[in-house]
């Protein structure tokens, strides 16, 4: 429903004009990738507001504007004046999801220019240049799990609960977010790792 879009990208819009933003630095962005990584750990109330000012440093909003019904949308990235603006709905409400749409959108802004608005639906996206989101999601990807490493896991072929939590243990991440990439690349089922998937509240505004 492009009015119920319109009015989610709306709001995220509205909540950036609160915040004082410095000029855009891709450089700083790259660095704050690298910070971003050590918050896996943390609860989700805290690592929501220390990403929000990670990424304030770099020159880019980031807004948590809860899914609105009829949209489908669990992120968005796009120009506002000289800064960009990253949103996410936390639509699954899952933690693996979480991250990969954020690691996603932070590829968009390091790979692609100013030109393109990139809206994601439920692994579906507005923009017709389907390359540029392949490139976002190989971004996501082995940002979030060197793919070295991670291909050494999948060649022992052991994916039992405690093979994740090891693994995601040696990897210092949420075992939710290795839990969650096995599922969607069929190694196991939702119903596996469901108790390795946690759920998240929608983090609290500052």
């Amino acid at each position: 429903k492009s009015e119920a879009i319109a009015a989610w990208l709306r709001c995220g819009e509205l909540e950036s004009k609160k915040q004082s933003l410095p000029t855009y630095s891709e450089t700083t962005l790259k660095q704050g990738v690298e910070r971003i990584k050590g918050l896996f750990l943390k609860p989700a109330n805290e690592y929501s507001r220390q990403i929000r000012d990670i990424l304030k440093e770099s020159g880019v909003a980031l807004e948590y504007v809860p899914h609105f019904a009829g949209t489908g949308v669990s992120g968005s990235v796009r120009w506002v004046n000289e800064n960009p603006l990253m949103q996410i709905s936390l639509l699954g409400a899952y933690a693996d999801l979480f991250w990969f749409n954020l690691f996603h959108e932070i590829g968009h802004l390091l790979l692609h220019g100013k030109k393109e608005k990139f809206i994601e639906f439920n692994d579906k996206t507005l923009s017709t240049v389907q390359d540029k989101e392949k490139e976002a999601d190989d971004f996501a990807t082995n940002e979030l799990i060197n793919p070295k490493v991670y291909a050494e896991f999948i060649e022992r072929g052991e994916f039992s609960k405690l093979a994740i939590r090891n693994f995601s243990n040696d990897l210092g991440m949420d075992p939710g977010i290795v839990a969650g990439r096995l599922c969607h690349e069929k190694h196991v089922t939702w119903k596996d790792v469901a108790s390795l998937r946690p759920r998240l509240k929608f983090p609290d505004k500052e």
